[in-house]
């Protein structure tokens, strides 16, 4: 995803590599890639009302967000208070005013350790460990699940981003309610093992085809330097029904 998001990947990515003076670096055209890749879905005719940026960080992907969807409501999920602050600091101005949960997301409600690992490359935040070691520090959260979220606030969303640190999985299960609404799911995955027991490409592919949705568009591909090796990417999955998927032709 964009800037902050993409450090805080790489910060986890960076951390086992660091010993051997490894470092990923960002590139800013994937940056500009994950810009035109949102304005096509707005030229294909989405135009969602209700936004769930689950994993914000800095807010900076609802700030991009926002400027393609000026009138849509979002909804801001991150369970680092310090970058929380951020965000409502960043995007508190906006109008409608994003609503903003200070938790993480999971399969059910209930309380977490939220590890963050320090690097040249960002902070990294994650439920899960790091095949580094311990982290830097850790925060007591609470984890609440999102279709409770949506629940409470009397919302329904029409696209979705999870940017979770390898629990994308567990955050979906927490969601029936809101992908049944949804149009658009954005998902993170990554192809390499740097957080125990995170969530596989696959088990995101299974779970997202069993929803009833569909592969539309991969964006922000990250290649390891040392061999080349695809480390991660940002899946758009749409609806089956969704007209964003009626035409099968290639014109």
């Amino acid at each position: 995803m964009i800037r902050d998001l993409a450090a805080s990947v790489l910060g986890a990515i960076n951390a086992p590599f660091g010993l051997f003076g490894v470092q990923l670096v960002r590139s800013r055209m994937a940056e500009a890639e994950f810009s035109r890749r949102i304005r096509a879905l707005a030229r294909a005719g989405f135009s969602p009302s209700v936004i769930v940026d689950g994993g914000a960080f800095s807010g900076n992907w609802s700030l991009d967000v926002h400027r393609v969807f000026p009138r849509a409501q979002l909804v801001v999920i991150e369970p680092n208070p310090e970058m929380m602050t951020v965000c409502e600091r960043k995007l508190g101005t906006h109008h409608p005013r994003p609503c903003f949960e200070r938790c993480a997301l999971g399969p059910a409600p209930g309380r977490a350790t939220l590890k963050l690992w320090s690097g040249s490359a960002g902070s990294a935040a994650s439920l899960l460990e790091h095949v580094s070691g311990p982290p830097s520090r850790a925060v007591d959260v609470e984890v609440r699940t999102m279709d409770g979220i949506l629940e409470s606030l009397g919302l329904r969303p029409d696209l979705v981003k999870l940017d979770l640190q390898g629990y994308e999985l567990p955050a979906l299960q927490g969601a029936q309610r809101a992908l049944a609404s949804a149009e658009a799911v954005i998902v993170e995955i990554s192809c390499l093992g740097a957080y125990i027991d995170r969530s596989s490409a696959r088990s995101i592919f299974d779970f997202m085809y069993d929803h009833g949705f569909e592969l539309h568009d991969i964006a922000d591909l990250g290649y390891r330097p040392m061999d080349g090796a695809l480390a991660g990417a940002d899946l758009t999955f749409v609806r089956s029904t969704s007209p964003l998927r009626a035409k099968s032709g290639y014109r």
